[in-house]
């Protein structure tokens, strides 16, 4: 089962924009990640096509688990 932490943001054009992380560590404390997220907005770490971050929206922790069905290769 893999899991991503999701952080959702808002552009100065008021569009959404997100950062992956891959493998969180389990039950990351919400005062860390929110640290984290203060951080990418306050020091305009990162620019996007629609310009730089500029509100948290929100953050989750996705989670997928694969099943295969069929596999041909050996």
């Amino acid at each position: 089962m893999a899991k991503i932490l999701r952080l959702n943001f808002k552009t100065a054009a008021g569009r959404a924009a997100s950062i992956t992380v891959q493998n969180p560590v389990e039950n990351p404390a919400a005062a860390d990640v929110e640290a984290a997220m203060d951080a990418v907005v306050n020091n305009d770490i990162f620019d996007t096509s629609s310009g730089a971050i500029t509100e948290k929206v929100s953050a989750v922790i996705v989670t997928t688990e694969m099943l295969e069905i069929v596999n041909y290769e050996e």
